[in-house]
């Protein structure tokens, strides 16, 4: 049920009807689509029983069903072409999401970014891997920049050079693909009276015109710290 917030009326409903045996059927869970809408889009809302499947995309705007997955991204099940994957962005247009490819797994991380387009009935991917940084530990920050770029962060040394950790992000064009990614430095290693420690995280934030770079704390997510700008 979706509700006025100034008048508290109810806008729309959406309800399903059971078929099988209530105690073989798991209650839906519902959460937010992922991301900003690029521009002509609107959000959506996930519905499902398990959410690693594609699950039921509502417009939050009506409550209208809305198909954002063209079938070559799921099979008859409606499971995603991949289990492993985390969402860049969900809106009524489609989605983006990337995968870390098994041959990666134990060397140099190797990930696809999926673009799948509704509208068009299409998919496409983009292959993105560096044998000098290891992108594995920040990848579940990557953020979708409008419709044409991914960025994705970086927090490590280039090799085995013992200078302090600094911050890159590689920067991933969805028409040009790999070939045509480039890093670029965000931050030169911090002198000898302060280095980030161990198990900090780099995140991203797109805001109007710009991307905010920043460290974050795992730790402190659940204290009153603010994150390293």
């Amino acid at each position: 049920m979706a509700l006025d917030l100034t008048t508290g009326r109810e806008r729309w409903r959406w309800e399903r009807t059971e078929t099988e045996e209530p105690r073989q059927v798991g209650a839906p869970r519902v959460r937010a689509g992922r991301g900003t809408p690029i521009a002509g889009e609107r959000p959506v809302v996930v519905v499902g029983e398990q959410l690693t499947r594609a699950g039921t995309y509502l417009d939050a705007a009506t409550g209208a069903e809305v198909a954002v997955f063209p079938d070559e991204a799921v099979d008859e099940d409606r499971r995603f072409i991949s289990p492993d994957f985390r969402f860049l962005r969900e809106d009524t247009g489609g989605v983006r999401f990337w995968e870390q490819l098994p041959e990666g797994r134990r060397g140099s991380p190797v990930f696809a970014l999926y673009r799948a387009d509704a509208a068009e009935e299409s998919v496409d991917s983009v292959r993105v891997e560096d044998d000098r940084r290891n992108l594995f530990y920040d990848a579940r920050n990557t953020v979708a920049l409008a419709d044409s770029t991914v960025l994705m962060p970086h927090t490590g040394r280039e090799g085995d050079r013992p200078e302090p950790r600094a911050f890159s992000v590689l920067s991933i064009p969805w028409d040009g693909g790999v070939e045509e990614a480039t890093w670029i430095e965000v931050a030169a290693p911090p002198g000898e009276e302060f280095d980030y420690p161990e198990g900090v995280e780099h995140h991203l934030l797109p805001v109007p015109g710009a991307v905010v770079s920043y460290a974050g704390d795992p730790e402190a997510r659940t204290s009153s710290e603010t994150p390293t700008l």
